[in-house]
C-alpha cells in the first residue's frame, strides 16, 4: 500500500489547487528552500490521516486555511492510494468533513478504513517524522524510551483497563457497606411486624375466601355470556358468509351488466355502421357506375368518328396513290420518246454546233487570217487559240468530274429497301415493348383497382366512424354543458382546463387520481344520497402530494383557467373511525359502507361521507343528529345535519322538471365517464382505420407510380413510332430528291460531254490549220465550204426546232406530272399519313381509356352485385342483431330485477347483522367487565376453585354475604402488616442477591487485573525483544564497525507486592561506534550526531515491528556527518525495496538538504514559494543535486 496522488487546496501556504501525481512505491525525495513549504506537505498528510488534528477549534482551522491575499474559506487535502482508495477531508471555519471515495464518513469510520489499508495503531505515529522529533528521541531520557515502547505495545490501552477495573473495585466495595447497613435496619423492622401479621393472616383467609366466592360468581356470569357470544357470533358469521355470497352475485351480476352493456354498445355501433355503410356504399357505387357508363359512351362515340375520319382517309389515301402511280406510269411510258427526242436532239445540236464550229472558224479565218504577216505570226495565234480551247476544255472536264456521283439507280433501290427494313424491324422492336408494358399495365391496373376498392371501402368506414365519433363527442359536451351548469363557473372551468394543465406539466395517473364523483361505485338506490351528502365535494380533486396540487393551482392561476378543490393524501391525516349507535331495529345505514373505492382513498372518502347515514325516516334522523352529532339522509336526499338544520323537498339540480327521466349530477359522471370510454374505443379504431388508410394508400401511390412509368414508356414508344414514321418519310423524301438530281446531273454531264466535243473539234481544226499553208484569203474550196455550210445549218436548225417542238411537247408533259407528283400528290399522301398517325394514336387512346373504363365498370357492375347481396345479408344480420338486442335488453332487465332482489335481501342481512353485532359488542362489553373483575381479584389457584365448584348462584351469593359479615370484625387489623412484612422481606432478599452479586463481581474484577497485569508485561516484553533486534539490525547497517543494544531496566520487587506490573524503570540504549568489542558506552556520552544515528535507527526498528503504508520524514539527516548520511540513505533504499524474501517494500516520502539521499530515489519533486503560494513541480535528478548544491552554497555564503 502506497500514496499515489496528493490533491491540497487552501491549506497553509497551498492556496492554489497543487496536484502531485504518479508517487513512487519506494522512494520520494522532495527539495526546497527553507519556507518553501516542504514540512506543509508533510502537515497536509498527517492533517488528512492522523488524529492529531482531531477535535479542532475555530482558531485551529484559521491556522490551517490559507491567511494570505486572496478570500480562502476552507481547504482540503485528499490522498489517492494504488488500490484506487481515496481518503479526503475539508474543513471551513464550521465545517469539518471526512469522505472515503466521494461518500461521507465519520472520523471512527475513517479510522477502521486507515486500519484496513494497514496503518498502525492511533498510538504509534513514528511513520511521520517531522523537524524536531529525531532532537527530541536524541535528548530522551531512559523513561520517555519506555514510554515510546508502550505506545508501540499498546500498554496504554492495558493501564486504562486496569485503572478502570479498580475504580470498578473500590465502587463494589462501597456498595457492600452500604447494603450490610440496611440488612441490619431491615432485621429490626421484620420483628416488629411479626406480631401485626398474625391477626392479618386470619383476616386474609376470610378475603381469600371472599375472593373464591367473587371469582365463583363472575366466572358462572362469563360462562352463560360466552355462550350467548359464541351463539350471536356463530349467527353473525352465517351472517356475512351468506352476506358474501350475495356479494360475489352481485359482483358477477355487475360483471355481467358490464359484458352486457358492452354488447349492447357493440350491436348499436354495429347496426349505425351497417346501416350506413351499406346505404352509402350502394348510392356511391350506383353514381359510379352511371358515371363510368356516361363515360362508356362518350369514348365509343369519339372512337367510331375517329374511325370514320381514318376510313375517309384511307380512300383518298388509295386515290392519292393510284394517281401517284399513274403518273408515275405515264412518266415511265414517255420516258423512251423522251430519250428518242433527247438523243435526235443532241445529234442535230451536235451537227448544228459542228457546222456552226466550222463556219465560224471559217469566218474567223477569213477574217483574222488577214492581219497576219507571216506563217510564224499566225501559228502563234493558232497555238494560243489551242491553249485557250484546252484550258476552256479542262474546266469542263473538270465540272465533268464535279458532277460524277457514286450514286446510280441500284444504289436508290438498295436505299428504299432498307428503309422499308429498318421502319418493319423498329415497329416490330416496339411493338414487342408495348406488348409486355400492356401485359404489366394490366396486371397493375388489376391490383390497383382492387386496392382502390379497399381504400373506398376504409375511406367510408372512416367517414361512419368519425361521424359515430362526432356524436359521441356532442354526447360529452352536452353532458359537459349540463354538468357545469351545476356548479360554480371557476369550478366549471378549473374542470374544464385541468387535462390540458396535466399534460402541460406533464403529470401521471399516479399523481392525480381522479374527481371523488370518478372514484366511486355504489348502487342506484343510494344514488340520491350520495348526491345530497357529497354535493361539490363530487368534484374535488384528489392527487397523491400538496406539491402536486400547487403546482396545479399555480399553473391555473397564472393563466387564469378556473379553480378548482384539491384532495392531497399526503396531507389527510388517517380519519377516526366513527362510533356508531346500537342499530337493532335496522334504523340507519352508514352510508360509508355502501360506497366502493380504492383502499388508499379511504381517509379521503371517509373525509366526506364517514359521518353521515342512511334512515328512512327523517324523524330518525333528526334524533341520530342531536343525540350523536351524526349528518342523516334520506334516499330522496332530505339532509339534517349534525347541529341540526335540515335540508330538504323538491331538487332540480339542471332546472328541470325532474320525474322520472331527470339525472343528477352523479348520473352525469357516470355517462361522463361511459361516454369517455365508448369515444377512447372510437378513437382506437378511427387509428386503425386511419393506419390501414395510409397502408392502402402508400401501396395504391406506389402502384400508381408504377402505371405512370409504364404510361410514360408507352407514350415514349408512340413518340418513337412516330419519329420512326417521320423519319422514313423524310428518308423517302430525301431519296426523291436524289432521283430528281441525279436526272438532272445526268443531262448536266451530257451537255457538258457536248461541250467537250465541240471543243475538241474547234481543237482538231486549229491543229490541222497549223500544218496548212499560210494565206491571207480563203480557199475556193474552203469558200464553197463555207456557202455549203449556210445552208446545211439553215437545214439543221430548222429539223432541231422541229424535234425541240415535239420534245419541249413532251417534256412540259413530263414536268407537269413530275411537279403534281413532287408538290401535290406526295405532300398530301404525307399529310394523310401524318393524319393517319395521329388518328391511330388517338384511337389507341380512345380504346385504352375505353377498356379501361369496361373494367372498371364491370367491377363495379359486379361489385353492386356483391354489395346489393350483402345488403341483402346485411339486413337480415341486422334483424338478427336487432332480435339480439332485444334479447340482450330483456336479459338485461331481468339481471336488473335480479340484482335488485339481492340488494334487497343484502341489506336485510346486512341490517340484520349490524342488529347483531351490536348485540355481540353489548355482550362483549360486558364480558370485558367480568374479565377485569375477575382479573381485579388477581391469581387464584385452580385447586382453591373446586372448593365452590358445585353451589349454584344463589349459595354463591349467600355465602358471599357471610364472609362479608365475617370480615367487618377485623376493621382494627393492620392490613399492610403482612404487605410490609412481605415487601422488607424482599427487599431483604434483593439486598442479600445484590451482596452476593457484588462479592463475585469482586472476584472478577481481581481475576482480570492480575490477568490484565500479565498481559501488559508480556506485550512490553515481547515487543521490546523485536524493537531491540531490529535495533541492533539496523544500527549495524548504518555502523557497519560498531555494535548498538537496547537494555529494559526493570525495579526491585516492591514489599506488599502492589503495582506489580510497573515493574521496569526505562529502555536505555548502549552502542560502539568503533568496534564490535570495544566498551559500549550511554547515548548522554555520545556527540549530537551519534544520538541522531541511534535515534533513527530506534524510529525504524519500531516500523519494522509495526509497520506503516508509508513514512514521511523530515530532514532526518539534518545532523548526521556524511558516512551517517549514506549509511541511512542505503538503509532507507533497503527498506523501501523488496528484500530476499519478496517482501514488498515500504514507501518512503523524505525531505532533505543532503545529497546522499539523491542518489538512489526513485522520484525528485521541488517546492517553491511564488507570490505567496506554495507549489510543486517534479524535477530530474541533476536538477536536485544542482538544488542543494546551491543552497550548500549559499548556507555556507551566509555563514
Amino acid at each position: 500500500m502506497f500514496i499515489k496522488r496528493i490533491s491540497i487546496q487552501g491549506f497553509k501556504t497551498f492556496k492554489n489547487h497543487v496536484v502531485i501525481e504518479n508517487f513512487s512505491p519506494n522512494e520520494n525525495i522532495i527539495i526546497g528552500s527553507n519556507g518553501s513549504g516542504k514540512s506543509n506537505l508533510f502537515a497536509a498528510i498527517k492533517f488528512a490521516i492522523s488524529e492529531d488534528y482531531h477535535n479542532l477549534t475555530t482558531e485551529d482551522r484559521l491556522s490551517l486555511i490559507y491567511q494570505g491575499a486572496g478570500t480562502v474559506m476552507s481547504c482540503f487535502v485528499e490522498l489517492e492510494f494504488d488500490n484506487g482508495t481515496t481518503i479526503r477531508r475539508t474543513i471551513g471555519l464550521k465545517k469539518d468533513e471526512f469522505s472515503v471515495d466521494g461518500r461521507i464518513k465519520g472520523k471512527n469510520e475513517v479510522k477502521n478504513v486507515l486500519q484496513t489499508l494497514g496503518f498502525p495503531s492511533g498510538s504509534n505515529n513514528y511513520y511521520i517524522v517531522p523537524q524536531g522529533r529525531i532532537t527530541s528521541l536524541t535528548n530522551a531520557k531512559d523513561v520517555e524510551r519506555l514510554n515510546l515502547l508502550k505506545e508501540v505495545t499498546g500498554a496504554n490501552v492495558f493501564e486504562e483497563k486496569l485503572n478502570k477495573s479498580l475504580r470498578d473495585m473500590e465502587e463494589n466495595k462501597i456498595k457492600r457497606g452500604r447494603i450490610d447497613s440496611e440488612l441490619q435496619e431491615l432485621d429490626t423492622r421484620l420483628e416488629d411486624l411479626n406480631e401485626e401479621k398474625t391477626q392479618l393472616v386470619q383476616c386474609q383467609l376470610l378475603e381469600k375466601e371472599k375472593k373464591l366466592l367473587q371469582y365463583s360468581i363472575f366466572d358462572k356470569n362469563l360462562s352463560e355470556i360466552n355462550e350467548s357470544g359464541n351463539n350471536l357470533q356463530i349467527q353473525y358469521d352465517e351472517n356475512i358468509f351468506e352476506s358474501q355470497d350475495l356479494m360475489q352475485q352481485l359482483e358477477e351480476s355487475e360483471n355481467t351488466i358490464t359484458k352486457y352493456k358492452k354488447n349492447l354498445k357493440n350491436l348499436k355501433r354495429e347496426l349505425n355502421l351497417k346501416d350506413s355503410l351499406d346505404t352509402n356504399e350502394l348510392s356511391d357505387l350506383q353514381v359510379e357506375i352511371a358515371d363510368l357508363e356516361a363515360k362508356q359512351e362518350l369514348l365509343k362515340s369519339r372512337i367510331e368518328k375517329v374511325s370514320a375520319s381514318k376510313n375517309e382517309f384511307n380512300t383518298l389515301k388509295q386515290e392519292l396513290t393510284y394517281k401517284l402511280e399513274h403518273n408515275i406510269e405515264n412518266i415511265n411510258l414517255l420516258q423512251p420518246d423522251y430519250k428518242l427526242y433527247t438523243s435526235k436532239q443532241q445529234e442535230l445540236q451536235k451537227k448544228i454546233d459542228s457546222l456552226t464550229q466550222r463556219q465560224t472558224y471559217l469566218i474567223t479565218k477569213q477574217g483574222t487570217y488577214s492581219k497576219f504577216e507571216s506563217q510564224d505570226e499566225k501559228n502563234k495565234w493558232v497555238k494560243n487559240q489551242i491553249s485557250a480551247l484546252e484550258a476552256e476544255k479542262q474546266e469542263v472536264l473538270k465540272n465533268i468530274e464535279n458532277l460524277k456521283i457514286n450514286l446510280t439507280k441500284e444504289q436508290i433501290d438498295n436505299l428504299n429497301q432498307e428503309i422499308e427494313a429498318d421502319e418493319t424491324k423498329l415497329i416490330e422492336e416496339l411493338g414487342s415493348q408495348k406488348e409486355s408494358l400492356d401485359e404489366d399495365l394490366a396486371i397493375l391496373q388489376d391490383e390497383y383497382y382492387e386496392i382502390v376498392d379497399k381504400r373506398t371501402d376504409c375511406w367510408r368506414q372512416e367517414q361512419t366512424t368519425k361521424t359515430l365519433e362526432e356524436q359521441i363527442q356532442q354526447e360529452l359536451d352536452s353532458l359537459n354543458r349540463k354538468l357545469n351548469e351545476s356548479m360554480d363557473r371557476p369550478t366549471a372551468m378549473g374542470l374544464s382546463n385541468l387535462p390540458m394543465v396535466i399534460q402541460d406539466l406533464n403529470l401521471s395517473s399516479e399523481q392525480v387520481v381522479g374527481k371523488v364523483g370518478d372514484l366511486i361505485k355504489f348502487s342506484d338506490k343510494y344514488k340520491q344520497c350520495i348526491e345530497t351528502t357529497a354535493g361539490n365535494a363530487l368534484f374535488n380533486v384528489i392527487v397523491d402530494t400538496d406539491e402536486t396540487a400547487s403546482r396545479i393551482m399555480g399553473e391555473m392561476a397564472d393563466k387564469k383557467l378556473g379553480r378548482i378543490t384539491f384532495m392531497p393524501l399526503n396531507r389527510i391525516g388517517k380519519f377516526a373511525d366513527i362510533n356508531y349507535p346500537g342499530n337493532e331495529d335496522g334504523e340507519f345505514i352508514p352510508l360509508i359502507k355502501k360506497i366502493q373505492f380504492n383502499k388508499e382513498l379511504d381517509n379521503c372518502m371517509k373525509l366526506i361521507f364517514a359521518k353521515t347515514v342512511v334512515v328512512k325516516e327523517l324523524n330518525t334522523g333528526v334524533s341520530l343528529a342531536k343525540k350523536y352529532g351524526l349528518n342523516a339522509v334520506t334516499p330522496d336526499g332530505d339532509r339534517v345535519d349534525g347541529r341540526g338544520a335540515l335540508t330538504g323537498g323538491f331538487n332540480d339540480v339542471f332546472g328541470k322538471n325532474g320525474g322520472k327521466n331527470s339525472t343528477n349530477r352523479l348520473d352525469c359522471l357516470i355517462n361522463l365517464r361511459e361516454k369517455k370510454e365508448e369515444l377512447k374505443e372510437v378513437e382506437s379504431d378511427l387509428n386503425k382505420i386511419e393506419e390501414e388508410l395510409k397502408q392502402f394508400d402508400s401501396e395504391a401511390d406506389a402502384m400508381n407510380e408504377q402505371i405512370q412509368d409504364i404510361t410514360l414508356q408507352k407514350l415514349d414508344i408512340k413518340e418513337q413510332e412516330t419519329l420512326i414514321k417521320k423519319d422514313q418519310l423524310q428518308r423517302r423524301s430525301e431519296v426523291s430528291n436524289l432521283e430528281s438530281q441525279l436526272l438532272q446531273l445526268t443531262e448536266s454531264s451530257a451537255n457538258l460531254e457536248q461541250s467537250i466535243s465541240s471543243l475538241q473539234v474547234q481543237i482538231d481544226i486549229l491543229q490541222k490549220d497549223l500544218e496548212q499553208p499560210f494565206d491571207k484569203q480563203l480557199s475556193d474550196e474552203e469558200t464553197a465550204e463555207l456557202n455549203e455550210l449556210i445552208q446545211s445549218l439553215q437545214k439543221a436548225t430548222q429539223d432541231l426546232q422541229e424535234i425541240d417542238q415535239e420534245f419541249n411537247e413532251k417534256e412540259m408533259v413530263i414536268e407537269t406530272t413530275r411537279h403534281e407528283n413532287e408538290f401535290n400528290l406526295k405532300p398530301q399522301l404525307n399529310q394523310l399519313t401524318e393524319q393517319e398517325l395521329e388518328d391511330e394514336q388517338k384511337l389507341a387512346s380512345y380504346e385504352k381509356k375505353l377498356a379501361i373504363v369496361n373494367k372498371k365498370l364491370k367491377n363495379k357492375q359486379e361489385k353492386e352485385k356483391r354489395v346489393k347481396k350483402e345488403i341483402e345479408l346485411s339486413n337480415k344480420e341486422v334483424a338478427s342483431l336487432l332480435k339480439q338486442k332485444d334479447s340482450e335488453n330483456e336479459s338485461l332487465q331481468e339481471i336488473y330485477e335480479d340484482q335488485k332482489a339481492t340488494l334487497d335481501k343484502l341489506e336485510d342481512l346486512q341490517t340484520k347483522a349490524e342488529r347483531l353485532m351490536t348485540q355481540i359488542t353489548k355482550i362483549n362489553k360486558r364480558r370485558d367487565v367480568l374479565t377485569n373483575k375477575i382479573v381485579e381479584l388477581g391469581f387464584i389457584p385452580e385447586d382453591s376453585l373446586v372448593k365452590f365448584a358445585k353451589l349454584s348462584e344463589d349459595e354463591l351469593v349467600e355465602k358471599l354475604k357471610e364472609v362479608t359479615v365475617k370480615l367487618s370484625k377485623f376493621t382494627n387489623v393492620n392490613k399492610r402488616a403482612g404487605e410490609s412484612f412481605a415487601r422488607f422481606l424482599t427487599k431483604k432478599e434483593d439486598l442479600e442477591n445484590k451482596a452476593e452479586e457484588l462479592r463475585v463481581s469482586e472476584e472478577s474484577i481481581e481475576t482480570l487485573i492480575d490477568s490484565l497485569k500479565e498481559q501488559k508485561i508480556e506485550a512490553i516484553e515481547t515487543t521490546f525483544q523485536k524493537v531491540a533486534f531490529f535495533f541492533k539490525e539496523i544500527f549495524n547497517k548504518i555502523v557497519p564497525k560498531g555494535n548498538g543494544e537496547l537494555i529494559i531496566n526493570k525495579k526491585a520487587k516492591s514489599d506488599n507486592g502492589t503495582n506489580t506490573d510497573d515493574i521496569y524503570e526505562g529502555v536505555a540504549i548502549q552502542v560502539s561506534f568503533n568496534s564490535k568489542y570495544n566498551e559500549q558506552l550511554f547515548v548522554d556520552q555520545l556527540s549530537g550526531g551519534q544520538k541522531t544515528v541511534c535515534a533513527i535507527a530506534l524510529i525504524l526498528a519500531i516500523q519494522r515491528v509495526d509497520p506503516a503504508p508509508f513514512y514521511l520524514f523530515d530532514e532526518v539527516d539534518a545532523a548526521l556527518d556524511k558516512e551517517f548520511r549514506t549509511s541511512i540513505a542505503n538503509v532507507i533504499h533497503d527498506l523501501s525495496h523488496e528484500d530476499e524474501n519478496a517482501n514488498r517494500g515500504s514507501q518512503f516520502i523524505c525531505t532533505t538538504f543532503r545529497r546522499e539521499l539523491l542518489n538512489q530515489a526513485d522520484k525528485y519533486l521541488r517546492v517553491r514559494f511564488e507570490n505567496k503560494n506554495s507549489i510543486i513541480e517534479e524535477v530530474s535528478k541533476m536538477d536536485a543535486i544542482q538544488f542543494v548544491r546551491g543552497e550548500k552554497r549559499q548556507r555556507i555564503s551566509e555563514v
